[in-house]
C-alpha cells in the first residue's frame, strides 16, 4: 500500500472514531445524578443541610431558595451539595448543566 493511501485510511479511521465518540460524550447526564461525593437535594433538603451546617432556619430556607433560583439552570428542581466543613456553608452545584452547542 502506498503511503498516500495509508495516510488517507488512517485519517478516515480517526474521523470515524471521533464521530462515534462525539455523541456519547455530548449526551447530558441523567437528571438527578450528581458527581461523587456530592448528594442530590431538593429545596427543602438543601434548607435542612444548610441548617445542619449551623445556619438559623430562616436563613437556611432563604439561602436554599436563592440557591435554586440562581444555580438550578436546567430547572429540574435538583441540586448537588456537599458540606465543606465551615459553619453555615455548603458547596452547591447544578446536577446537570446543558452543554453549549
Amino acid at each position: 500500500m502506498r503511503s498516500s493511501h495509508r495516510c488517507t485510511v488512517i485519517a478516515a479511521s480517526v474521523l470515524v472514531a471521533v464521530g462515534l465518540a462525539g455523541p456519547a460524550a455530548a449526551s447530558p447526564s441523567r437528571s438527578g445524578s450528581c458527581p461523587v461525593p456530592f448528594a442530590a437535594v431538593n429545596p427543602s433538603q438543601l434548607g435542612q443541610a444548610i441548617e445542619d451546617a449551623g445556619a438559623p432556619q430562616a436563613v437556611a430556607d432563604m439561602a436554599a431558595g436563592e440557591a435554586f433560583a440562581q444555580i438550578d439552570k436546567n430547572g429540574d428542581g435538583t441540586l448537588c451539595y456537599i458540606p465543606i466543613g465551615r459553619k453555615e456553608y455548603v458547596n452547591v452545584i447544578d446536577n446537570v448543566v446543558p452543554r453549549a452547542g
